[in-house]
């Protein structure tokens, strides 16, 4: 059996891509679009796949492409989910919302999901495990930086994840100063809540890769979609570290100049697996305490992975491939990198 699985859905234009099919189950985003690849949507699955690694999971990541246009998605996902129940042996796939999907738009695929509800708790506008990633991004950041008071931080990304992380580094004592979309980037001081919105009317706009500037700023994190950081962001960057909070984050390239540089970073998997610390809590743990655990486990990985004699992002995911191993009979190819 091979350790990654394309299977094209019979019942609607579309295709699931799972990892480490023999697994106990898999988790990862619905995405729709006519025009969707499933090579394009690899690293969405991979990325979710280390999580899962890294918390000790026996299971995959996935991505659900539907090749439709909006007006079709009901329909798509009512018939996917049919099809799929059966193709999965009563497995479950955990989805979550990716391009063009709300939550209410799962509908039947996410019936039956195994995950506890409290991963979904209001926290003032984003969810616990949108919470949960973002507070260990600023974890992650606080070790890298020996601490966050009086940083200044640029966010590349918007919406709630990225809202998350700007709350925990200014909870931290640090200033966002800059923050950008693919096309714009905005530099003054921002509220962890204008992350939740556009950004194009907070201040001058200026050039979206303005945010990979590291001559005034002491950390970038990122995250918006696969590769958003490349070679030439990363020599931007001068010896500014990088925290991922989003799948594969980093491109082959852009690590491969931060090594050579000497510039520390941290792998999105990391801090999505903090979240995962949430799908199956403790008894009578709460969100707070959630939110705190999140915290912790992020300091102990990122330490232990800083100590690593290949750095600490290979360190990363050595540490989750060494985990995958012990109970999967062969690794999936290619590491969750954009």
């Amino acid at each position: 059996m091979a350790a990654t699985e394309t299977t094209k859905l019979e019942s609607t234009p579309g295709f699931l891509i799972r990892d480490l099919p023999e697994g106990e189950g898999w988790v990862g985003p619905v995405r729709l679009g006519a025009r969707l690849l499933a090579g394009n949507a690899l690293m969405y699955a991979r990325s979710e796949t280390y999580a899962l690694a890294l918390t000790g999971r026996h299971m995959g990541g996935a991505t659900l492409g539907l090749k439709v246009p909006p007006e079709e998605r009901e329909a798509a996902v009512a018939a996917a989910a049919t099809e799929l129940a059966g193709l999965l042996g009563g497995r479950p796939l955990m989805v979550e919302p990716g391009l063009r999907m709300t939550r209410s738009a799962l509908g039947p695929l996410s019936e039956g999901d195994p995950r506890d509800p409290v991963r979904l708790t209001d926290r003032e506008g984003i969810t616990l495990a949108d919470e949960m990633t973002g507070t260990a991004a600023a974890r992650a950041g606080e070790i890298l930086l020996d601490g966050l008071e009086g940083r200044r931080v640029a966010i590349e990304g918007t919406g709630p994840v990225a809202a998350g992380v700007a709350r925990a580094v200014v909870a931290g004592g640090a200033e966002v100063v800059r923050v950008a979309t693919a096309k714009v980037a905005v530099s003054g001081s921002f509220s962890p809540s204008s992350l939740l919105g556009p950004i194009d009317e907070l201040g001058e706009t200026q050039p979206g890769w303005r945010i990979w500037d590291g001559e005034d700023v002491d950390i970038v994190f990122c995250g918006s979609k696969p590769g958003v950081l490349g070679d030439a962001g990363a020599g931007a960057l001068g010896t500014t570290p990088v925290v991922a909070y989003g799948p594969a984050a980093v491109s082959p390239k852009a690590l491969a100049s931060l090594n050579r540089a000497g510039v520390p970073s941290v792998p999105g998997f990391v801090c999505r697996a903090a979240a995962m610390l949430s799908w199956w809590p403790d008894d009578g743990a709460d969100a707070d305490s959630l939110v705190a655990r999140a915290a912790a486990w992020t300091g102990e990985q990122v330490t232990a992975f800083g100590s690593h004699d290949k750095g600490l992002f290979l360190g990363a995911c050595l540490t989750a491939e060494s985990r995958m191993s012990e109970w999967a009979p062969e690794l999936p190819f290619g590491r969750p990198m954009g």
